[in-house]
């Protein structure tokens, strides 16, 4: 939560909402930029968000505000992007255990994952 930079903030009802700075670990997983490594698309988003970050937080805190820390389901909401991520990401999970398991035996191997959308 530190490195996300995460507030508990007191809501009007009385209950504590996590707000974060950066999405945390469970709004990443298997969002659209969760590809398995730092893809150019998660720099480009880093970037965009870092602007408005830089731009300045204004005081209104509503699912607008871009440049202000939100909550969990903004962050899932908002690193959607592409619905077939999550699938892709699973079967390249699932192609990365089968070389290890079955073909990683100082041979050289290629292998070749196509997605069709």
């Amino acid at each position: 939560d530190f490195i996300c930079g995460t507030y508990y903030v007191y809501t009007n009802n009385g209950c504590v909402e996590k707000l974060s700075w950066w999405p945390r670990p469970q709004a990443w997983a298997g969002s659209g930029l969760d590809v398995g490594f730092w893809s150019a698309r998660c720099e480009s988003w880093f970037q965009t968000r870092l602007d408005n970050i830089r731009q300045g937080v204004s005081q209104k805190r509503d699912s607008s505000d871009n440049n202000g820390p939100v909550n969990n389901t903004h962050w899932k909401h908002g690193l959607k992007f592409n619905g077939a991520t999550k699938k892709f990401k699973k079967n390249l999970d699932a192609a990365c255990y089968n070389f290890l398991a079955n073909k990683a035996n100082g041979k050289p191997f290629f292998l070749l994952v196509v997605m069709h959308l």
